[in-house]
């Protein structure tokens, strides 16, 4: 999809975080959402995915088109990633990415350096090889992201995210 085709409806990009178990009623993580109108949602949430705030955010066109340049030419490559990975772990964190409209969960996602893994576990790294390299393409997309966020004054890692003021909206929940 070229960005002149974005719509208010269409996401960017989308990345949503929190704990894979917990007390209900305990910090559930974030989500933030580029539109195709420049809208950045932003939401914090309770576990058993209770919003406790949202908050809209306004990009202009040149700075959300600088996100979209960073996903477009990776669309199809995203695309040929399953929907769901599985890097054998379990508890810790869930991630789900949204990148032009293709969601990819994940959980507790980090950067693999496959030289290690061969040398350390390699019995793991026979096991889950594809997932590796899917888990670092979603991650150097993200690192991307997260550089041109930061150009905006937006910082947004895998456990953070801290908006400018100046970007919000009157519209909070």
């Amino acid at each position: 999809m070229k960005f002149e085709e974005l719509r208010k409806d269409n996401i960017i990009f989308s990345y949503q975080t929190g704990p894979t178990y917990g007390a209900e009623g305990a910090d559930g993580g974030f989500s933030v959402t580029l539109y195709g109108n420049g809208n950045l949602r932003y939401c914090t949430y309770k576990l058993m995915d209770q919003i406790s705030s949202m908050q809209i955010f306004k990009l202009s066109k040149g700075q959300t088109k600088m996100v979209y340049d960073v996903v477009a030419p990776f669309a199809d490559e995203l695309k040929r990633i399953p929907a769901e990975l599985d890097n054998g772990s379990v508890g810790g964190e869930f991630q789900d990415f949204v990148f032009l409209d293709w969601t990819i969960k994940t959980s507790n996602i980090q950067k693999a350096y496959s030289r290690m893994l061969c040398q350390r576990r390699l019995s793991y790294y026979k096991k889950y090889k594809e997932n590796i390299k899917y888990e670092d393409t979603i991650l150097k997309v993200f690192q991307k992201i997260c550089k041109r966020f930061k150009k905006q004054e937006i910082i947004l890692s895998l456990h953070e995210c801290k908006m400018r003021e100046d970007f919000r909206l009157k519209v909070t929940w």
